[in-house]
């Protein structure tokens, strides 16, 4: 008599819930099992008598005692599947970029790794590259259980980058003569870099886009011509993933030259798209008006 459900007096068998899982701690639902004359899936229950036992998956081997009673449960451990990922991240020219790192988001998930060989699960990933002074770049590939993926990123010099309170960028956003419409081409891979990086640091909580012009012309409708500016990049921007309240767009006109006014050149610097940051909510200065001279338009563009 085992006192657990007794009516006649006999021992009951022990119903016994198989589970396996792998070394990561992931459960396994397609585990096959052997113990003794029994075998089944990981998940199953079936019905033992007291005693020990071997419980056998694969390669795995664990004795287990049985005990008469209430229902119990076995937890079998096996290795967990691997694949190797090989990452290399170079520049144009095929050399190793300085100081770069990667990111894969799948079901190993990694951070701030350095070039080099690393042991995951097998499955689809997104492996990221970053670097200073580096455009970030992405690619997505699958690993095979015990299969090696060997992937090269390469990197393009950034056109981008936040530097304090201001988002800096190497180049110039134009748009057609005396209109607020963007030109596509090189203005349009810009704020696609713009809108990336500010996507990759949320803690820029507000961004302000301010247009600016030279002093040709009307103050009041070179005024009206720059908000209208403004508020065209803010759109881009929104319609590239930016969240609309993380923007705001402001024209300044003729108000806040770079540089006196002397020829087509100096008019051109006074021609310009800038971006500061106005809020952050990880401690930073956000951004002042401080005036910071950046390429501004072709001289021949209005």
């Amino acid at each position: 008599v085992d006192t657990y459900l007794d009516t006649d007096g006999c021992p009951e068998p022990t119903e016994v819930t198989v589970t396996v899982v792998d070394s990561d701690g992931t459960v396994v639902t397609d585990a096959a099992w052997i113990a003794g004359t029994l075998s089944g899936k990981a998940g199953d229950i079936v019905k033992m008598e007291a005693g020990t036992t071997t419980f056998t998956v694969g390669a795995v081997q664990k004795p287990t005692e049985i005990k008469a009673g209430p229902p119990t449960s076995v937890v079998l451990t096996v290795p967990a599947p691997r694949g190797s990922l090989v990452v290399n991240i170079v520049d144009a020219a095929g050399k190793p970029v300085p100081n770069a790192t990667w990111t894969c988001v799948g079901p190993t998930e990694l951070k701030g790794q350095p070039a080099g060989t690393h042991a995951v699960r097998p499955g689809e990933y997104a492996v990221s590259a970053f670097a200073p002074g580096y455009k970030r770049t992405m690619v997505k590939k699958s690993i095979e259980k015990d299969g090696t993926l060997t992937l090269t990123l390469t990197m393009d010099p950034a056109k981008v980058e936040v530097t304090g309170s201001k988002i800096e960028i190497k180049g110039s956003i134009f748009f057609e003569t005396n209109r607020a419409v963007i030109l596509p081409g090189d203005s349009f891979k810009l704020l696609d870099e713009v809108a990336d990086i500010v996507k990759e640091h949320p803690e820029l909580t507000k961004v302000r886009v301010e247009g600016h012009t030279d002093s040709v012309g009307n103050n009041a409708a070179n005024k009206a011509l720059s908000q209208g500016r403004a508020e065209a990049v803010v759109a881009y921007l929104v319609g590239k993933g930016v969240a609309a309240g993380r923007l705001e767009g402001i024209g300044y006109g003729e108000e806040k030259p770079l540089v006196a006014e002397t020829d087509a050149a100096s008019r051109g610097k006074n021609r310009r798209v800038d971006f500061f940051v106005a809020e952050r909510s990880d401690g930073g200065k956000p951004g002042d008006l401080k005036q910071i001279e950046t390429t501004g338009d072709k001289p021949k563009d209005k």
